[in-house]
């Protein structure tokens, strides 16, 4: 694969990266490095990529390229769509059979549970099954371009860690990760958790309940509220202290396998369960009197439809047989997605 440029973050924390750091035992892996490097270089890299995936099924990403001036606009940007009317999102509303646009809370839910967040996803398809319901320009001036910029920058990224994935595996061409992701299946979300009474005892303390995702790779991005805690290899019924944060951290990505990919590598790699809560500081401040609002944007990166997920080489053997049948990405997703919504 050919190797592209990626401008490298300045910022003070990721002078201080190398590639052994760790944040709450989390692997922090530099892109640019895998992007820039040797050949020797790239298979380290891989390689740590490799273990952070089996050990945890999530790492944090410096220097991957993407502008810390889009993070921070699409940030502003999406607060300032979240702080439209009720009623003139509404007319932006997702479904099961449209799942681009608003979602309020409790749209969605895990095994009964209700989300606590409301969400405006979106992708850059033009067909008419993909077609997103933007909030008009005067609405929100800048909006769609802005989400789209970043899109595009976060194409990039799982672009260069499919790359890593396929090295790690020493996957032939015609096998390449890459050459099953065209990104038409790609979805963004920016989400909003509301600010809420930390009195009012009918406000669960989980605002998104345990669940793994259900594509290849999600990018994180995190404001600095918190509230991201992981289980590994635990079922989503696990119990509140085998949970840990995910604190956030300025300028990284917080990347984590989908149930997919874990499929994909015939359970190599976790797709490790997660949630959020409120962060830890209002948990054990009993005084706290609100819940502070927060805000994420996520990137799912899912296999085009026509890809059927079975078991890669170097992931099954004499020693370890296929754990899983063939499964057909178009049909399990629109499974996926019709589960996600309440009503």
């Amino acid at each position: 694969m050919p190797h592209l440029s990626l401008p490298l973050f300045h910022s003070r924390i990721n002078r201080k990266l190398k590639g052994s750091d760790t944040i709450n035992d989390l692997l922090v892996i530099n892109l640019d490095a895998f992007v820039n490097g040797s050949d020797s270089t790239r298979r380290c890299i891989a390689s740590q990529v490799d273990a952070a995936l089996q050990q945890h099924g999530f790492f944090y990403l410096s220097n991957h390229g993407v502008d810390s001036q889009v993070v921070q606009s699409c940030f502003e940007q999406s607060k300032r769509y979240f702080d439209l009317p009720q009623e003139t999102r509404a007319h932006h509303h997702s479904s099961a059979s449209q799942p681009y646009g608003f979602s309020p809370c409790k749209n969605e839910s895990v095994l009964g549970q209700p989300c606590m967040k409301e969400s405006f996803g979106f992708n850059s398809g033009d067909d008419i099954a993909r077609q997103v319901a933007w909030p008009s320009e005067d609405a929100v001036p800048g909006f769609k371009k802005t989400a789209l910029t970043l899109f595009d920058e976060c194409k990039g990224v799982v672009s260069h860690l499919l790359d890593c994935l396929s090295l790690a595996l020493a996957l032939p061409p015609e096998l390449h990760l890459l050459r099953h992701h065209s990104h038409a299946n790609d979805t963004c979300s920016l989400l909003h958790y509301p600010a809420v009474p930390a009195s009012d005892s009918a406000v669960p303390v989980v605002r998104h309940p345990a669940h793994a995702d259900f594509g290849t790779l999600t990018l994180l991005f995190q404001d600095n509220v918190g509230g991201l805690e992981i289980a590994e290899g635990v079922s989503v019924a696990a119990d509140d202290e085998v949970f840990r944060a995910v604190p956030p951290a300025k300028d990284l990505i917080v990347v984590n396998a989908g149930y997919l990919l874990m499929r994909w590598s015939n359970q190599r790699w976790k797709s490790s369960i997660h949630r959020v809560c409120w962060p830890a500081s209002t948990k054990r401040n009993r005084f706290s009197k609100t819940i502070p609002e927060r805000y994420s944007i996520a990137f799912f990166s899912h296999p085009d439809d026509a890809t059927v997920i079975d078991a890669l080489p170097g992931c099954h053997g004499e020693s370890r047989g296929k754990l899983f049948p063939p499964l057909d990405t178009g049909e399990y997703l629109r499974r996926r997605r019709t589960g996600m919504y309440t009503g």
